[in-house]
């Protein structure tokens, strides 16, 4: 299914893909820290993560559950918003023209990217944690 340029439009941000594409240069450098780290000691790597425990769990839940309270609120107005786009013959046929379906790709494609290697990122222990899916996050899998 091609993007919609209505959302892409709506959701671009070249500060924000320039933010992301630093993000990664970030991360790169974050993995070559991590390859020197791996030379420490066991006993230094385990009083560092015991310290990260203690200084940010709390925070990390409140967090996720920030993420996960957004996360069902926008759900809910990607489906009213694809409503009322249904309703609007003239700029629906415009926006699902080629060349508006085009650019909309090009931009979903870039975000994708971006999230595809933050999840594989995630998915190799680098970023987060992959822990077992929620229902929710079963049915955003799905999607």
């Amino acid at each position: 299914m091609p993007a919609s340029f209505v959302t892409q439009k709506e959701s671009y941000s070249p500060e924000d893909i320039e933010l992301a594409i630093e993000d990664l240069r970030q991360e790169l450098e974050d993995e070559e820290n991590v390859m020197k780290s791996m030379t420490s000691n066991t006993q230094t790597k385990i009083e560092e993560a015991r310290a990260f425990i203690l200084n940010h769990s709390y925070l990390i839940e409140a967090q996720r559950e920030s993420v996960d309270s957004i996360s069902s609120k926008i759900r809910q107005l990607v489906v009213s918003n694809e409503e009322k786009l249904a309703l609007d013959k003239e700029y629906k046929d415009l926006v699902e023209s080629a060349e508006y379906v085009a650019i909309a790709d090009s931009i979903a494609h870039t975000k994708s990217e971006i999230k595809s290697i933050e999840k594989y990122l995630i998915k190799k222990g680098r970023r987060g944690r992959p822990s077992a899916p929620s229902a929710s996050e079963k049915e955003q899998i799905r999607d």
